[in-house]
């Protein structure tokens, strides 16, 4: 079995174990697929143990970021109360400091923001809306986000994806340093893709200090847009230290990697663990990414190119 090093815990899938026990046959309660906590006492029982669990604090040392594509409140991933439950019950069992969701609904009618910020630790959130439609991206932290802005994405004219899609970045400061975070829902059309990201790079151009482009990409490692990041400089830390699967996308059955983590002014050995996430039932048609980062060590050259908040969970 995995281990986390007293770290936290990690969802992830194990074939072949029924969805309310974990690798030992203990109930785990929430239907998350859970790593045992290495410091955990083996003589708690499952629901003892899931409970000591839960109230561990956030690490002070490793940061965590968690990208996800939540699919707004589509029901045919199942209703929405019920998806909300597993994705808080997904955020508990990792503790990300840091979240980029996409497809989130953000609307008089139904705020998916307000909802899971409310039930969980994410005091610092900032939204943006893709133009005329209700679902945009988001970024929940448990990091005050020391100034956010939105950026329009170049759209589509040829009818097929018109929407006016927007990426979101926002900078927070962790161990010394100030990072800067975006997080993007682009396009599948190819062409548009590529003008996407490119506006995308161009955003985040001419920063020194490390960086994080998070989101779903709607594309394929081996794609031109895709392609074009990594030649300016941008690490897939997937490729660098992904645990096993790799695809995100559809979330019954991956065969696709189309939602990416990427860095940059970051020395590639602080990535310690990238890994999909995602629980026993669906919580949208992805998967999530995982990435754990040490901190950073003195005189250590990064390729050019504050604490978890402690707030208990409320029961959604």
């Amino acid at each position: 079995m995995n281990r986390d090093l007293g770290l936290g815990i990690i969802p992830m899938r194990i074939p072949g174990i029924p969805s309310s026990r974990s690798a030992s046959g203990e109930p785990l309660g929430p239907r998350v697929c859970v790593d045992v906590l290495e410091t955990a006492s083996p003589a708690l029982s499952g629901a003892g143990r899931m409970a000591t669990l839960s109230r561990r604090p956030y690490s002070a040392v490793m940061l965590r970021i968690l990208t996800l594509n939540i699919q707004g409140d589509e029901a045919a991933f199942g209703a929405w109360p019920e998806r909300r439950r597993r994705i808080l019950a997904l955020f508990e069992a990792m503790r990300p400091h840091v979240v980029a969701l996409q497809a989130v609904r953000v609307a008089k009618a139904r705020d998916q923001v307000a909802e899971l910020t409310a039930q969980s630790p994410y005091r610092h959130s900032v939204s943006a809306t893709a133009g005329e439609t209700e679902l945009g991206v988001a970024i929940l932290s448990t990091i005050p986000l020391r100034a956010s802005w939105s950026l329009a994405l170049p759209r589509g004219d040829d009818g097929e994806d018109t929407a006016q899609r927007r990426a979101l970045v926002a900078q927070f400061a962790w161990q010394g340093e100030v990072w800067r975070f975006a997080n993007a829902h682009c396009s599948w059309v190819p062409a548009q893709n590529v003008h996407q990201v490119r506006a995308l790079m161009g955003a985040l151009a001419r920063y020194s200090g490390p960086q994080c482009l998070a989101g779903d990409f709607n594309a394929a490692p081996a794609s031109p847009g895709i392609r074009r990041l990594l030649a300016n400089g941008w690490m897939d830390s997937f490729a660098l230290k992904g645990r096993g699967a790799s695809a995100t996308f559809p979330a019954n059955a991956p065969r696709e990697r189309i939602d990416f983590l990427f860095l940059q002014g970051v020395v590639p050995g602080r990535v310690r663990d990238v890994r999909i996430a995602c629980g026993f039932e669906p919580l949208s048609d992805h998967n999530g990414v995982l990435l754990t980062l040490e901190p950073a060590k003195r005189n250590a050259k990064p390729i050019a190119a504050t604490t978890g908040d402690r707030r208990s969970w409320r029961n959604p």
